[in-house]
């Protein structure tokens, strides 16, 4: 499944996306249980029960239950439009146009973003450092998280602004101490990030955080594509291009840590919880590594795409 979270009505809803449709799961529960234009409290508490209405809370069940219940709502949602239509669907928010709403980050809204650092050989060698011996982790704020569509503004204090795109890991269940060979049992699902920096103010100081933590600087999406749709973990790929011109090409395959290693190495410090994330680092091309650099303006449009996890774009102002 492909999973979003939009925002309609000033809240945060959790649909599956479709093509261009998005089916709200819960609105599928509340619509099976009352007449559309009488939906009491009760059937309110009835249906978040049945199929949480936010991203955050259906991650806090556990794994086979989470299934489940989408499964359940898919099927409702699926004969309500066969029943009545799908103008009468849209018209009561059982399916909405996701051209139409605000994208939001497909991962928990008080979430932990741990990002590594040097993970390809191809940018640890742009970089001129050597392929470190273990992962470099840092963090991203909450305050960094936008979804797909989202525009990410120039600070006034840099106009060294890159690009990095990258996969994310999205963790589905509790865990702690983690042993590789059971990481991925621990995964929710997978999307794409787009890990922007500040180049001057990361190279201030030996720690980079302070580059990489600017307000609205980790746009990810477009989807939490679960695990069992992305396929195998090692076959994920993805491109970035600005104003659609190639500039990154990444495999996970390629990574210094796989993905696995990085849940497992995190795990051993920090109880990952459900809608946790894992930005798992950069291949080679960045624009500050071009000659002359290539700085991101006002206008651009960076895309990281993946034939198996979708297409995040985002524009610069």
């Amino acid at each position: 499944m492909r999973l979003v979270s939009f925002q309609r009505a000033g809240a945060s809803r959790l649909g599956v996306e479709r093509a261009e449709q998005i089916v709200d799961v819960n609105r599928a529960i509340q619509l099976s249980l009352a007449v559309p234009d009488a939906v009491s409290d009760r059937v309110l508490r009835a249906a978040e029960q049945a199929m949480p209405s936010s991203l955050d809370r259906a991650l806090s069940l556990r794994p086979a239950e989470r299934t489940a219940a989408l499964q359940s709502a898919l099927r409702l949602a699926d004969e309500l439009a066969a029943a009545h239509g799908e103008d009468w669907a849209y018209h009561h928010y059982l399916l909405v146009e996701r051209e139409r709403v605000l994208l939001r980050a497909p991962v928990a809204e008080d979430c932990k973003v741990f990002a590594i650092a040097l993970n390809y050989a191809t940018h640890a060698a742009e970089a001129e450092a050597k392929p470190p011996e273990f992962p470099i982790l840092f963090m991203k704020p909450t305050s960094t998280l936008r979804g797909d569509g989202a525009t990410v503004q120039i600070p006034s204090v840099t106009h060294r602004i890159d690009y990095e795109g990258e996969i994310l890991v999205v963790i589905g269940e509790r865990c702690r101490s983690v042993e590789r060979e059971d990481a991925l049992s621990f995964i929710a699902g997978y999307c794409l990030a787009n890990d922007v920096s500040a180049r001057d103010w990361q190279r201030r100081t030996t720690q980079m955080m302070i580059g990489k933590a600017f307000d609205g600087f980790c746009p990810m999406g477009p989807a939490l594509v679960t695990a069992d749709e992305a396929g195998p973990y090692d076959d994920l790929e993805f491109t970035t291009s600005v104003n659609g011109e190639h500039r990154q090409s990444g495999r996970a395959s390629d990574m210094i840590f796989d993905i696995p290693h990085l849940v497992s190495y995190v795990s051993q410090v920090v109880t990952l919880e459900p809608g946790d994330a894992i930005v798992t680092g950069t291949p080679g091309g960045i624009g500050a590594a071009l000659r002359p650099s290539r700085w991101l303006r006002a206008g651009d449009v960076v895309e990281v795409a993946s034939p198996q996890l979708g297409t995040l774009r985002t524009l610069i102002r």
